[in-house]
């Protein structure tokens, strides 16, 4: 009925803001390795007090709103 709808549109709706968030964490984990490494600058290795990326998350979360202003058709032009 409606309410497994409903029940169902709420869970992935959870679902894809979980994906979302361990995506960032990934990526700025990953840009957190490679500054320990040298190969990017060292200001994205800094953690916070709780051990976490933030340079790498700011940078994450900037690259993703720019691209989420941006006309799509651009966006598939520079990714192709």
């Amino acid at each position: 009925g409606p309410w497994l709808g409903a029940w169902t549109v709420f869970a992935a709706a959870i679902s894809n803001i979980a994906l979302f968030q361990a995506e960032l964490s990934a990526d700025a984990f990953q840009l957190m390795g490679m500054a320990d490494r040298g190969h990017i600058p060292k200001i994205f290795s800094k953690r916070s007090k709780h051990g976490t990326p933030t340079n790498g998350i700011i940078l994450g979360t900037a690259v993703i709103v720019v691209m989420g202003t941006s006309n799509f058709d651009q966006l598939i032009e520079m990714l192709n």
